[in-house]
């Protein structure tokens, strides 16, 4: 017997107010310059933005838990889906659903979830004139001179001067934080950029380079404000089939939509402070003097949203052009 599945897989990832609009829906196939990763290990296209959510990977071990079924196809990407482990503990079983129903002989699966990070203290809209890598002006958000409850909001993770860095903002929902990493070496996937990331963030600490890990008044920090809602519909899986001794079934479709708005209002962060000291006996000459840090996200960065408990990111973004970001208008 072969039954036909539709997977229908459906996120919607919030990154501001509560009563923000999506830009209008765009098929994937609309744009030029961007893709999704259906898992965190799949290549990046140059130039090109890739975005990954595990939904579709609920989606899809759901699916195998339901029939009880293995993968039979030699398909290389439904492979390296059904491999991937990396959804596991990037949510709680309570933050998204899985529904499994069953019409004649089709069998439709849906995963979904939704997340609002609002900022307690909107940051300032256009501090500066931000011209991203590819020669495109947009609109930007950031911090300078601000007052002290926004600039509270920025914790510097990883410091190598003003081409390899990292920032974590946290937000009302006390269980979230974002990161933004701007690294000055490339690889070839998000899972590559997301452990380099990591162990930035875990290099043991000098004491004399507090100011590293600190933003001061004199540090500016800006990124592109992003928003999109794309559709996607996963050809590549179409066919793909799953059997048991005594049933086999097939992918009929999959779908996967992915909807951000990321800006001023965007995320807002728990309060937390950290103390770094000199130690009392270094010399003067052993003292570094803070250099102020520009931390503008002006060139290919990579974007993480992830529960403060969990390893494993709910959404990463490869953010490698403008194609995404809202543009800045001239007047």
């Amino acid at each position: 017997m072969k039954n036909i599945i539709a997977i229908s897989i459906v996120l919607f990832l919030i990154g501001c107010s509560e009563q923000r609009e999506f830009p209008k829906i765009v098929l994937l196939t609309n744009l030029k310059s961007t893709d999704f990763g259906l898992t965190d290990k799949q290549e990046i296209e140059p130039k090109r933005n890739q975005i990954y959510c595990p939904t579709l990977l609920f989606a899809w071990n759901q699916l195998k838990s339901e029939t009880h079924m293995k993968l039979v196809s030699e398909n290389e990407l439904a492979h390296l889906i059904d491999k991937s482990r990396n959804y596991i503990n990037s949510l709680t079983e309570k933050e998204y659903t899985n529904t499994v129903s069953v019409v004649d002989s089709s069998i439709k699966v849906k995963s979904e979830f939704v997340k609002s990070l609002v900022f307690s203290e909107e940051f300032v809209r256009n501090n500066i004139k931000l011209r991203f890598s590819d020669n495109q002006d947009v609109e930007s958000f950031g911090c300078f001179n601000c007052n002290g409850k926004t600039k509270s909001q920025i914790k510097v993770v990883h410091y190598d001067g003003n081409k390899d860095f990292a920032i974590k903002i946290s937000s009302k929902n006390e269980t979230s934080e974002i990161l933004l990493y701007l690294p000055s070496q490339p690889r070839n996937t998000l899972s590559q950029y997301y452990n380099d990331l990591r162990t930035k963030i875990s290099k043991k600490r000098n004491e004399k380079d507090w100011w590293k890990y600190r933003f001061l008044k004199e540090d500016r920090f800006e990124v592109p404000i992003i928003a999109f809602n794309i559709e996607a519909i996963i050809e590549e899986l179409n066919g793909v089939i799953f059997s048991s001794d005594n049933k086999t079934i097939e992918i009929k479709e999959v779908r996967q939509r992915i909807a951000l708005v990321f800006d001023e209002k965007g995320a807002e962060i728990e309060s937390d402070a950290e103390m770094n000291s000199v130690t009392t006996d270094a010399t003067d000459e052993e003292i570094k003097k803070p250099v102020p840090k520009k931390l503008i996200f002006d060139k290919p960065f990579l974007l993480v949203f992830k529960k403060k408990e969990f390893d494993n990111p709910y959404f990463m973004a490869w953010i490698n052009n403008s194609e995404l970001m809202k543009k800045k208008r001239n007047y």
